[in-house]
């Protein structure tokens, strides 16, 4: 997920809405939600990120954030 690099630099963002990232990916690179969850669901299982849900863990909300952690700097790689 290229897109969650960039907000990588920004020291504003220590965590992501997962709305802003769905919005992001399917706007600029026209992937469906479902996928783009599915595959945050995958970095996490990986501990490429962590998933901060607000109350109940199985329930998936736009509002979740994401935390990016020191693996997901070691692993993702920008395309610059």
């Amino acid at each position: 997920m290229d897109f969650l690099w960039y907000w990588s630099f920004s020291a504003d963002y220590k965590t992501i809405e997962v709305r802003h990232v769905v919005d992001e990916a399917e706007e600029k690179l026209k992937v469906n939600h479902k996928i783009i969850l599915q595959e945050l669901k995958e970095m996490q299982q990986e501990e490429i990120i962590k998933l901060l849900y607000e109350n109940d863990i199985s329930h998936d909300s736009p509002y979740t954030r994401i935390e990016l952690t020191s693996k997901f700097f070691k692993t993702i790689k920008p395309k610059l």
